[in-house]
């Protein structure tokens, strides 16, 4: 009986050139995904705060309708605050509840950074809320006896980003940058 060759090739790793190689391609995938990855972390964390504003108009309108108003006034305000259990845990986006600035059209008053909610009551067809983020986005809602609106400037817009900028709706053109 004979027996066949065995055409088996000898094992054979890595040469330094294709390690070298390896990392130079996976360096080009990282330089390309992660400013993705953190545009859209930002982007989230800016949606998530958007949101929290619009949980506390939702929640000062059903204190409102409890107190058979339509629209919320300050005291509802100061309640649904009170009244929504994520804003004053640890967990949730704020480390404290937030404070509550009024501002009206005569008399502007800006969110000065996160926490700091900037709420104009003064019209009796809307609620606007403003708030500054850590990073100087300014996130809205606007609250309207038939709507639920919120949305976010990734530009510092400072001043700008008050209650009653709020009023103006989402599809204002954009304030102006602020140096």
């Amino acid at each position: 009986m004979k027996t066949l060759p065995r055409c088996i090739a000898p094992h054979r790793g890595f040469t330094l050139l294709e390690f070298v190689f390896a990392v130079f391609l996976l360096s080009i995938v990282a330089a390309i995904a992660l400013p993705t990855l953190a545009t859209e972390t930002k982007g989230v964390k800016e949606q998530a705060q958007a949101a929290e504003l619009a949980q506390i108009a939702h929640e000062a309108q059903t204190v409102a309708i409890g107190n058979g108003r339509t629209m919320p006034i300050a005291a509802d305000l100061t309640s649904a605050i009170a009244d929504i259990p994520s804003l004053s845990s640890p967990s949730g986006l704020q480390a404290a509840a937030p404070t509550l600035v009024y501002s009206t059209a005569s008399a502007l008053s800006a969110s000065s950074g996160p926490g700091n909610v900037s709420a104009d009551i003064s019209t009796p067809t809307g609620l606007g809320l403003a708030m500054t983020t850590s990073d100087n986005t300014c996130v809205f809602a606007l609250l309207t006896p038939t709507s639920l609106t919120y949305w976010w400037y990734t530009q510092n817009i400072g001043s700008s980003c008050n209650g009653t900028q709020a009023l103006l709706g989402p599809h204002q053109t954009p304030p102006p940058t602020i140096p």
